[in-house]
């Protein structure tokens, strides 16, 4: 048993977090009076923390401290962290398919926006419905392209880190399958009058 200074009570030693200050290694307030106390003061030592931390001299203190503790506790780091991945794996899971998701979504919303000039429709019939839009190579490459492209995992993603090229614009589904049907006629009947003049 442990006697509080802060509710003058006595309790047990595990209400009582760790302490290198103290002689036994146990704080001189039990668990619940520290978390009034952090409750009561959130903003002062919120407040605290972010001047603390904004001098240089703790920035670097901390920095090595964290090194060394890295260092000195690798292998127990990577344990707990193998546990960690293992016991969420599930909740991960679904986590990052979120977020995934997320991502992708505003990749494709921004390359539409910038694509139509923030109208964000087809640029043959109209259309604004944003779930039948998508961005067509104006030559008719779409498939080469896509191939040389192939390590990254959309081609919304490509035209973000490219910083949107020309080349591209915003069709519907059905415009972008007629479009490439017309061009892949316009080509056939070109080659086939190629041969008739050979």
């Amino acid at each position: 048993m442990k006697y509080c200074i802060q509710c003058n009570q006595r309790k047990d030693k595990k209400e009582y977090s760790k302490s290198k200050r103290e002689k036994d290694g146990l704080n001189t307030w039990c668990k619940s009076c520290h978390k009034k106390y952090r409750e009561k003061n959130k903003e002062y030592l919120s407040a605290y923390k972010k001047v603390y931390s904004d001098i240089p001299e703790n920035k670097e203190r901390k920095k090595q401290y964290m090194i060394k503790y890295h260092i000195d506790n690798k292998e127990n780091i990577l344990k707990k962290k193998k546990e960690y991945l293992i016991k969420n794996r599930e909740w991960i899971y679904h986590k990052n398919n979120k977020m995934n998701m997320l991502r992708n979504w505003e990749n494709r919303i921004s390359c539409l926006q910038v694509y139509s000039n923030g109208y964000m429709k087809c640029e043959l019939c109209g259309i604004d419905n944003i779930d039948v839009l998508t961005i067509d190579h104006i030559n008719g490459n779409g498939a080469k392209h896509r191939k040389e492209i192939k390590k990254y995992k959309d081609l919304y993603s490509w035209l973000r880190d490219n910083n949107f090229p020309d080349g591209f614009r915003v069709l519907c589904r059905n415009c972008n399958w007629e479009d490439g049907l017309f061009k892949r006629y316009k080509k056939e009947t070109y080659l086939l009058s190629e041969l008739k003049n050979k």
